[in-house]
């Protein structure tokens, strides 16, 4: 297993370069930036920058993939609307060539949120729509569609995430699993072992239950994430790839901070 961070972790202020040679001085493998719709990643972003990204994360830290952020979010799947769903497609096709230009092999999704305008059924048959358009594109590229479990009051059970990837039947469209995501109201090893290999890649943070909220997640190995059975679980279903840490970093030290995440996923990796 390879040990990850989030580009979101540094905040806006920290360049995605320096980034990368912060996290290769602090031991991590990879680093997964936002795809965003101003920079330094975009879908436009010219080839030659792409190139010079990708030349500098083979002196420091692979990126693995990246998050679709509002790139991704802008242009919703969670329609019945036919052309919208198109568009959705069309936004998340481009965005796979950019994880392809950069030696990545996974693009993070969130297909939309259920809200009062948006009914669950309609989010669950418009994002199926969506995922089947944009599956040939990614086994073209063999870079993976990985929708994620969030707080967008969507796919909530697992049962719902496994019939959604395999009613797209993809070897190419999987989860992105989030440990800390649903921990008030959900086990997350029992996640792992129902979704099992259909996990293209794992975030991870803590939570603490007490709080309920949002103001629950912490760094890792201070909530209440059982992270021995996380790790148990993960290697039963035999998955073998990066933990991506989604922690934001101390502001003052943000170097203290990656070392401290670094050396829990050492912890973690080796616990079962």
């Amino acid at each position: 297993m390879k040990k990850a961070v989030c580009g979101n972790s540094f905040g806006n202020t920290i360049p995605l370069v320096e980034a990368m040679n912060m996290a290769k001085a602090a031991g991590f493998d990879g680093i997964e930036p936002s795809l965003s719709l101003d920079g330094p990643i975009t879908t436009t972003t010219s080839d030659d920058d792409l190139k010079r990204l990708r030349d500098h994360a083979e002196k420091t830290v692979a990126i693995h993939g990246l998050m679709g952020g509002q790139a991704i979010r802008s242009t919703p799947l969670t329609t019945l609307d036919e052309d919208q769903i198109k568009r959705g497609a069309e936004n998340i096709g481009d965005a796979l060539r950019v994880v392809k230009a950069l030696g990545g092999n996974s693009l993070l999704i969130v297909p939309g949120t259920v809200s009062e305008s948006v009914r669950y059924d309609v989010a669950y048959e418009g994002t199926l729509e969506g995922l089947k358009q944009v599956a040939p594109v990614a086994e073209e590229l063999q870079v993976a569609v990985a929708v994620e479990n969030v707080w967008n009051k969507f796919l909530l059970s697992p049962l719902e995430m496994r019939n959604l990837i395999d009613e797209v039947n993809s070897p190419y469209v999987g989860c992105y699993f989030d440990v800390g995501n649903f921990m008030a109201w959900a086990i997350p090893q029992h996640w792992i072992e129902i979704v099992a290999h259909r996990i293209k890649k794992v975030h991870v943070k803590d939570f603490k239950l007490d709080a309920g909220n949002r103001s629950g997640f912490v760094t890792l190995l201070q909530g209440d994430v059982d992270w021995k059975a996380v790790r148990s679980s993960l290697r039963a279903v035999g998955y073998d790839s990066y933990l991506s840490a989604e922690i934001p970093l101390h502001s003052t030290f943000p170097e203290k901070s990656l070392l401290d995440i670094s050396t829990s996923l050492d912890t973690i990796i080796a616990s079962a």
